[in-house]
């Protein structure tokens, strides 16, 4: 016993070669060229690009081989060539991927000497680890190395060698110091071919310039203590710089008047490293910058920033900020912080300057007697303590950027009616904050000249009020039922380095005043970024009041907001600057504030009947099975459950049917039972279940992680969609895809408009029905990417598919559904259109959805005749067989008796109305559980 396999290879002679002048191939002899070449392979290169040749295209000598010269566009390893200074350290950021298994190394080498060979002084390497991404590693080379570039010579070459074989130099004597074999055919220290292992060789030619970046500020900025005008500059290197990419380099200073963007408008805009929030007038409040660095060099670096606050044209020692920059810093954000007391404004500018400077260089200011304190040296020239360039001047890579911070008069107010902005003795405090762009409520944010206040009981949402800087939540907002917890999911950024706290309000007992008991808040932790921060509020937020609507403010902040415990009649932090004296401080606080007009549910919620109805359409079954658990409702309209986890406090197997009561069984809710649905989190093997309840005032959860991961045993509220109340809720559906421990389990929630939402415990699902949005929560279903699916009367799930009608038109979507058109099983991501049955009466009056990987699908028309579609593994569509079938079928009656003398023969015909079956069910219910 065996087996035989054979297969044919295909043989070529391609190899990937450099493409420098033939100069650097040459052998140690000088004579013979031997050019570099690797073998193609798809787990190591450089760049994203890889080509072969049946030769080396070399350049000629002195010719760039960028770009598409020489042998082509693969040369990808270094998104932007960076030029070489003599005498400052050269940085190369180099990326490769490397899916080995194993870890190799990147050389580099660059002819410094410009003698035509590349030689094992001029060699950088660096280990790669294995990846299965492509990574970005820096090479680099030591002052000492860039001192060797002759003199007029103002173009290097470069050679990048990866390879999946060891490489190995000669270094014996005299001939082992001509050329680095590392570099030439097959990286052998023999220096001749041996076996081309795979990889990539990428060849570049280097600019040597002596052009640099230099900030953009007036010249007054640039003036050293003897008035000699020394403009700050910095080599540009891949190495250290700031922002998103490195500098660009200018001849000269560019210089505009009225602003620092000089240096933006000439060739790239390289001032890309920091977003200034405005100086509100007179100063005196806290003021930070994040800004972005890379620092790829050996040592942490210093930072610093000026802020030219006095306004008298110079950048002094006292107006200056620092912050380390570690190694390995990889466009990562570090912040300058200025305090109160030094943000003190002189006069009244429009505008304030400031300078950013990061140098490998260590930088000194000239701090002797009074010419000490005129200007801070480190701003200037080059960073020595004359303020002005030597005589043979050392430039250090690094880079400088310039830029101009607006001074504002208006600050962003409240927009609620005038009377919540009143403190405890009745004078108008409006909650107000000056802007900072690091600490924000949605994405927008603006200033007034005072408080927008609407009148009392208007619309403050949208462009009422203070304008469309109310973005944080999306309006309308979700409407609150009274006695009901409250989520309000909210946008917000904290890019400071200090945690910052978001803290809201709603006036539930529409007394106009926010008090402290309507309060919660939530934390903000330093440098989190944007996110959707979740404000909650208890089910004891009973509505006290009459109206339709009532207000509700959320303010962010790094400053401490206070209340006043002895002033019961409003909540200290939600007015002026937030303080528990109930006026304001000196200057105001940072951050926003935004006001919202929340709408309440006042409508009168309906059980679903326990009726003998034939259309079952948006209603639950009253008896639906589980894997290993069942869900019963009584004639009376009390939900039963028993089996797997089914008491109340999610871990006790149920063998006996118990009532879904609050207060008891392990059960605590608020609101009364409308709806209990569940589903279980494995097939042959039977996990644990999840149960769901949906009261007048919530939903609930409880048994084994599952749709919903994070709630696990205890019942305990789940969110609802946003917007939806339960009052809005025609049916729930929940169900377990495949038969696995880990399938898609999905929650369905059908509301009375008919809309469809879906939360499941898979992100990116298919039963998402939205095209398969990653976010967590949940997701309305949709028949394309802009068009939500409305209309619907009701919805069945079997964990990752679902089948939803309208009576009369059918839609599925899921991993593995059919759409009856005769064709097999697909994914749709979107709600799509199904085929109907040949023959059907509409409407139909019941659906049912299952699956064993692959969907089975079931219909009853108003004639009682049944119609089957989908996967029939098991034989579970009754048509006979076990085929699977892709176009509508009507199950038939068969008499299965034998055809024998006295017994009738096989008899088919289409199954009568179900009607009288459900009758039979709902009769067992009533006798058994009454």
């Amino acid at each position: 016993m065996g087996e035989i396999e054979d297969y044919q290879f295909n043989i070529n002679n391609l190899y990937d070669y450099g493409d420098a002048p033939v100069e650097y191939s040459r052998a140690r002899d000088g004579v013979i060229s031997i050019p570099a070449r690797q073998a193609l392979s798809p787990v190591l290169r450089l760049g994203k690009i890889i080509d072969t040749e049946t030769s080396a295209f070399s350049v000629a000598l002195g010719a760039s081989n960028n770009g598409s010269n020489g042998d082509g566009d693969d040369e990808d390893g270094i998104a932007s060539v960076m030029p070489v200074y003599k005498g400052t350290a050269y940085y190369s950021k180099v990326n490769v991927f490397n899916n080995s298994g194993s870890v190799k190394t990147l050389y580099g080498w660059v002819d410094f000497n410009n003698n035509g060979f590349f030689e094992a002084s001029e060699v950088n390497s660096i280990a790669v680890p294995s990846s299965n991404t492509q990574q970005n590693i820096t090479l680099s080379w030591t002052v000492a190395s860039t001192n060797l570039i002759p003199v007029g010579v103002n173009q290097l070459h470069m050679r990048l060698r990866i390879s999946d074989g060891a490489l190995v130099d000669f270094a014996t004597g005299a001939p082992g110091l001509v050329v680095d074999e590392r570099s030439i055919g097959d990286g052998l220290s023999t220096g001749i071919y041996g076996i081309a292992n795979g990889g990539e060789i990428e060849d570049y030619q280097l600019p040597v310039i002596i052009s640099y970046d230099y900030g953009d500020a007036p010249n007054i900025y640039d003036t050293s203590r003897n008035n000699i005008i020394a403009p700050a500059r910095q080599a540009i290197s891949q190495g250290l710089y700031i922002g998103n990419n490195p500098a660009d380099y200018e001849s000269t200073k560019q210089l505009l008047v009225g602003n620092a963007s000089g240096d933006d408008n000439s060739g790239t805009d390289d001032e890309d490293g920091v977003t200034l929030s405005p100086i509100y007038s007179g100063g005196g409040t806290n003021y930070s910058v994040n800004v972005k660095v890379t620092n790829m060099t050996s040592t942490a670096k210093t930072l610093y920033g000026w802020i030219d606050f006095n306004n008298n044209g110079r950048f002094e020692a006292t107006e200056a900020r620092t912050v380390t920059v570690p190694v390995n810093t990889d466009n990562s954000a570090v912040t300058l912080s200025w305090p109160a007391v030094s943000t003190i404004l002189a006069g009244n500018p429009s505008q304030l300057y400031m300078r950013l400077r990061l140098s490998e260089g260590t930088l000194t200011d000239f701090v002797t007697g009074a010419d000490g304190s005129l200007v801070d040296e480190i701003a200037l020239g080059d960073g020595i303590n004359t303020g002005e360039y030597a005589i043979t001047p050392v430039i250090y890579n690094g880079e400088i950027e310039d830029h101009t911070i607006p001074v504002i008069n208006g600050l962003d107010y409240g927009d609620v009616p005038i009377g919540y902005e009143q403190n405890t003795s009745g004078v108008n405090l409006p909650a107000r904050h000056v802007p900072d762009y690091n600490l924000t409520i949605g994405a927008t944010i603006d200033t007034e000249a005072a408080s927008q206040s609407v009148a009392a009981g208007a619309d403050n949402n949208e462009t009422n009020g203070d304008g469309l800087d109310e973005d944080g939540i999306s309006t309308p907002l979700p409407a609150h039922v009274s006695g009901l917890d409250y989520n309000a999911i909210i946008n917000v950024t904290n890019n400071l380095s200090t945690p910052a706290t978001l803290h809201a309000w709603i006036d539930i007992d529409e007394n106009g005043h926010f008090t402290s008991n309507e309060y919660t808040s939530t934390i903000l932790a330093a440098n989190s970024g944007s996110q959707n921060a979740t404000l909650h509020w208890g089910n004891t937020l009973t509505y006290t009041g009459t109206a339709s609507n009532i207000y509700m403010r959320v303010r962010i902040s790094s400053a401490v907001l206070a209340d006043n415990l002895t002033t019961t009649n409003v909540d200290e932090r939600s007015i002026g600057d937030g303080l528990s004296t109930g006026v304001n401080a000196s200057y105001p606080i940072n951050g926003e504030v935004e006001d919202y007009d929340l709408p309440i549910d006042t409508t009168v919620i309906v059980p679903q009947p326990c009726t003998d109805t034939d259309d079952r359409l948006g209603i639950l079954d009253p008896i639906q099975g589980l894997l290993h658990a069942s869900i019963v409702r009584t004639a009376t309209g009390d939900y039963l459950v028993f089996g797997d986890r089914a008491n109340g406090e999610g871990v006790t197997d149920q063998n006996t049917p118990i009532k879904v009561e609050s207060g008891a069984n392990g059960f605590n809710f608020a609101g009364a039972p409308l709806m209990v649905t569940g589903t279980s989190n494995s097939g042959y093997i039977g996990g644990g279940h999840q149960y769901f309840l949906l009261t007048t005032l919530g939903l609930y959860v409880w048994g084994a992680s599952n749709v919903f991961t994070s709630a696990n045993n205890a019942i305990a509220q789940a969110p609802l969609p946003p917007g939806i109340s339960p009052a809005s809720i025609q049916m729930i559906d929940a169900g377990t895809y495949g038969m696995s421990s880990n399938g898609t389990a999905s929650l369905m929630v059908l509301t009375k408009t008919g809309e469809i939402w879906v939360y499941s415990n898979t992100a990116g699902s298919p039963v998402h029905g939205d095209g398969g949005q990653v976010n967590i929560g949940w997701h309305q279903v949709m028949k394309d990417s802009t068009t939500p699916l409305t209309g619907m009367k009701d919805v069945r799930t079997a964990g990752g598919v679902a089948i939803a009608s309208d009576g009369n038109n059918f839609y599925t979507w899921g991993t593995n559904v059919s759409l009856g058109d005769g064709f097999g099983f697909s994914t749709k991501s979107y709600a799509t259109k199904m085929r109907a049955p040949l023959g059907i009466t509409f409407p139909i009056k019941q659906q049912e959805i299952n699956n064993d990987t692959y969907s089975s699908y079931y219909l009853r028309d108003s004639a009682g005749k049944v119609f089957v579609l989908g996967n029939n593994n098991w034989g579970q569509l009754g048509i006979g067989s076990t085929n699977n079938i892709f176009s509508w079928l009507p199950i038939t009656i068969v008499n299965e008796q034998p055809d024998v003398a006295g017994v009738q023969t096989d008899v088919a015909k289409p199954i009568k109305r179900l009607h009288g079956f459900q009758q039979i069910i709902m009769i067992l219910t009533w006798h058994l559980f009454i």
